[in-house]
């Protein structure tokens, strides 16, 4: 994945009524589930509620010539 793509930085979003780890990964370009639960090791993604703060990097694809 990473011969491919670099981490740009981070974002927090914050949890809304109907999210899952699933929805955040697609929504954000199909981000790997691993590399969010990676980035919030202390959060139970299958119990999230609505107004918990997540942190999501934003991924930059590497150019390569």
């Amino acid at each position: 994945y990473f011969s491919a793509h670099r981490i740009a930085g981070t974002e927090v979003y914050v949890i809304r009524r109907g999210d899952s780890l699933w929805t955040l990964a697609q929504q954000r370009g199909d981000l790997p589930l691993w590399l969010i639960a990676q980035y919030n090791p202390d959060v139970d993604f299958s119990a999230m509620q609505p107004g918990v703060q997540v942190t999501l990097p934003r991924i930059e694809p590497i150019n390569r010539q």
